[in-house]
């Protein structure tokens, strides 16, 4: 895409990807479309200067209204040419569109205690038949893997599509009974667990209803607790919305609808299966920033390089013949790690 001659309109999540393919961004924001020239690094660069000049602009007329009201309030004579057109003028500056930042997710909720054991794996193997159920022939997918989680790790999990990375997690979450060994959690452990496609069992429930199933105030570390609205309003989920049922949204609300619920139990131990998609580059900010500071145990698959980048600082590479092994470092620093390895191979 980059070193075609073609034109190309594309939407993506990928900031890697924009980065490297893009050479415009069009944002559709306030009803308006607007172009940035360059990748999506301009992009960011030119937002950070436009939302300084606007914060600064809104600086100087809140200022200036403030005069411009007491000389109303003292009732001017409007008979005069210029009575008129200064009321007029501040009546254009009192009905503006006011600038806003963009709200996104504001995660915050109380930490929960890790004991010393939190989750083992012992000798764990799974295999699945290559061809049909009935198959008489197995694909290992996982092979005797052992691991002890410490507290405060952050791993992603890499691997081509169909090399296990979901079957991990759902070992991991006992979700999926290996086929050998075991799994053991700490008395103290307690999993969240996003999946790619997160299931409802009632959808006639609203939102609010089905956040206040699991909450109706959330504690917050530090900070004043909140009921489930005002909660819900911090995730974007304000006014009638939070009176929809869960059968009305769409598939990326339902989403949101499910990791906010998720969070507000608390988890310390949280596993996340690609967790980005269907979320907008804004919450996905918000969401970096949450696990940054997240202080349990964190698992994640994601196929966006640049959320992995940010969030996680080790791997486990699922290999072809079923094996997990450990990688120190960025996703990217993996990446260009295999590049040189095949460079020097051929």
């Amino acid at each position: 895409l980059h070193d075609t001659k073609r034109t190309v309109l594309m939407v993506t999540h990928d900031r890697y990807f924009l980065d490297a393919v893009c050479t415009n961004i069009y944002e559709l924001n306030r009803k308006k479309l607007k172009l940035y020239q360059g990748n999506y690094s301009d992009y960011l660069e030119k937002k950070e200067i436009e939302s300084t000049i606007e914060e600064n602009t809104e600086r100087r007329i809140e200022s200036v209204l403030r005069v411009e009201r007491d000389w109303l309030m003292r009732g001017p004579c409007a008979r005069g040419t210029k009575a008129k057109a200064r009321i007029q003028h501040d009546m254009a500056l009192i009905n503006r569109e006011k600038f806003s930042k963009e709200k996104g997710f504001t995660f915050e909720v109380a930490d929960r205690r890790l004991g010393g054991k939190i989750i083992e794996l012992h000798n764990v193997s799974k295999n699945f038949p290559k061809t049909n159920p009935n198959s008489k022939e197995f694909t290992p997918v996982l092979k005797n893997f052992s691991y002890k989680f410490n507290k405060g790790e952050k791993i992603g999990i890499f691997g081509n599509n169909g090399s296990g990375k979901s079957t991990l997690l759902n070992i991991i979450t006992k979700t999926l009974e290996p086929d050998t060994g075991s799994v053991e959690y700490g008395e103290n452990t307690f999993i969240g667990y996003y999946q790619q496609n997160p299931q409802f069992t009632d959808l006639s429930l609203t939102v609010l209803e089905y956040i206040k199933e699991a909450a109706e105030v959330i504690k917050r570390n530090g900070k004043k607790d909140l009921s489930a609205s005002q909660f819900l309003n911090e995730f974007g989920f304000e006014g009638k919305i939070q009176h929809s049922t869960l059968s009305s949204l769409s598939g990326g609300e339902r989403k949101r609808v499910f990791l906010v619920r998720l969070l507000i139990t608390n988890p310390n131990f949280l596993v996340l299966d690609e967790p980005t998609n269907d979320f907008d580059i804004f919450t996905m900010n918000i969401l970096e920033q949450f696990l940054l500071e997240y202080q349990g145990c964190l698992l994640i698959v994601s196929h966006d390089r640049y959320f992995m980048d940010k969030v996680a600082d080790t791997l486990f590479i699922m290999e072809d013949d079923g094996c997990v092994s450990g990688y120190v470092g960025k996703c990217s620093q993996y990446i260009d790690y295999l590049e040189q390895k095949n460079k020097e191979r051929s």
